[in-house]
């Protein structure tokens, strides 16, 4: 995704030294001003923990939910967890950065 925004190409290869990583293109490689969204397998496991315990609520800031690394939300929603979800920003290539509230009932 950086390299997407950025229109830097990078590729990486084994070689016989190890992994290589190559920067192709003729400018100067330059700092930038990013926000990577939080993991979305590395918050997995809080959503779960807070679906589970009576009384708790949690709220996940900045978890980047790909549609293709959630499905975990949407089989806890069939279990009956209360799990709110707020569009924050939208990130390039339709990842989104959001916020993640999870209710447990008594």
């Amino acid at each position: 995704m950086i390299t997407q925004t950025s229109t830097i190409s990078i590729r990486g290869n084994n070689s016989e030294y190890g992994r290589c990583i190559f920067r192709i293109g003729g400018s100067p490689l330059n700092a930038l001003d990013l926000t990577v969204p939080g993991d979305p397998s590395s918050a997995a496991f809080w959503i779960a923990a807070a679906s589970i315990i009576p009384d708790s609520d949690i709220l996940l800031e900045g978890v980047g939910l790909n549609p293709t690394r959630t499905a975990y939300i949407d089989v806890l929603r069939r279990a009956g967890a209360d799990i709110r979800i707020e569009l924050t920003a939208l990130m390039p290539r339709n990842h989104m950065e959001r916020f993640v509230f999870v209710h447990a009932p008594q």
